[in-house]
């Protein structure tokens, strides 16, 4: 099913069994205080959070979508990861500071991984 251009889309990592979860196979709630999140019951019957991340909207140089959360590839050869900072996302240059590029410079980034299933990318 096509998505609608202005529909909000997630994903989330999911530590416990150590898969990313598309939006259609988790429960996402909406509230006031805490925005959007998730979460799921363990085998256990314990509930655990599910860090969400929201899509840009936007793909890679492959065609894959860019998230909240990926790691990429620059095109000038460095590596940085997309934040969301309301209401832009952008690409980390430091522990500190996003940077936020047009369209087409992200479009022209190759996605080498994410945060949470690749944590090893961010010791580099």
């Amino acid at each position: 099913m096509a998505r609608e251009r202005d529909q909000i889309n997630f994903r989330a990592w999911d530590e416990y069994h150590g898969k990313m979860r598309t939006c259609e196979e988790f429960p996402l709630y909406y509230d006031i205080d805490n925005g959007f999140h998730s979460g799921l019951y363990a085998d256990n019957g314990e509930w655990y959070d599910l860090p969400l991340m929201q899509s840009t909207g936007l793909r890679d140089k492959t065609g894959k979508e860019i998230y909240e959360d990926d790691v990429v590839k620059t095109p000038n050869g460095d590596w940085g990861v997309i934040r969301y900072e309301a209401p832009f996302f952008g690409v980390t240059v430091s522990a500190d500071s996003v940077s936020h590029y047009r369209r087409d410079w992200m479009e022209s980034c190759e996605i080498i991984g994410n945060i949470h299933a690749n944590p090893e990318l961010l010791t580099k």
